[in-house]
């Protein structure tokens, strides 16, 4: 007779533990933290395998993420951060510049074209407008085709560039890295590579 329990409740385990396998309800873990009003956590394992988390949630020691993570909203660190994986900086395009036109690069390092061979900036209104980026935002403007000549705001009140000299012309393969300062407010130049 104790067999035949033993059986029974072992093939209860086992119906219970399939059942649950097989269902993509939330388990979830319930922590000192933050919880929403009907008391659940607000940190909880998803069965499909998610990792989910609101409101503030703080990880203590070593904490691993493998896979594609992905944060939306706000992100504070208050401690270092170390990566292992080689960083790849995506380039962006900006195509058709033009004497008078200004550009809107779309990553922190932008590949630029002009709509001809030489084309000296004339642009008046902020050639990288500083009101579109955060403070402290860094830019790398790499040539592409045609030579690019950018005059500092000095030469050409309202051209938002403070750089290291007159000018700087962006042929095939030359490098102006830009940081925006706010408080001037203007693109001051990191550093320039003449690589022609």
């Amino acid at each position: 007779m104790k067999k035949i329990i033993f059986v029974l409740l072992g093939l209860a385990v086992i119906s219970v533990s399939l059942y649950l396998m097989s269902t993509a309800t939330d388990l979830d873990v319930y922590l000192s933290g933050p919880q929403n009003a009907a008391g659940d956590s607000l940190f909880y394992i998803d069965t499909t395998g998610g990792l989910h988390g609101a409101g503030t949630n703080t990880f203590t020691g070593d904490t691993t993420l493998s896979g594609t993570t992905v944060i939306s909203g706000a992100a504070t660190l208050s401690s270092s951060v170390t990566s292992t994986a080689k960083r790849i900086k995506t380039a962006g395009y900006c195509y058709s510049i033009t004497q008078t036109g200004s550009i809107v690069p779309t990553s922190e390092m932008s590949i630029i074209f002009t709509t001809g061979p030489t084309i000296t900036s004339t642009c008046a209104l902020n050639f990288i407008s500083t009101n579109t980026y955060t403070d402290g935002t860094l830019f790398t403007l790499v040539g592409g085709t045609g030579t690019l000549t950018l005059t500092d705001d000095g030469g050409l009140a309202g051209s938002g560039l403070a750089l290291g000299a007159a000018t700087r012309g962006i042929g095939p393969g030359d490098t102006l890295t830009l940081w925006l300062n706010k408080s001037i407010p203007a693109w001051v130049e990191i550093s320039y590579a003449n690589n022609q």
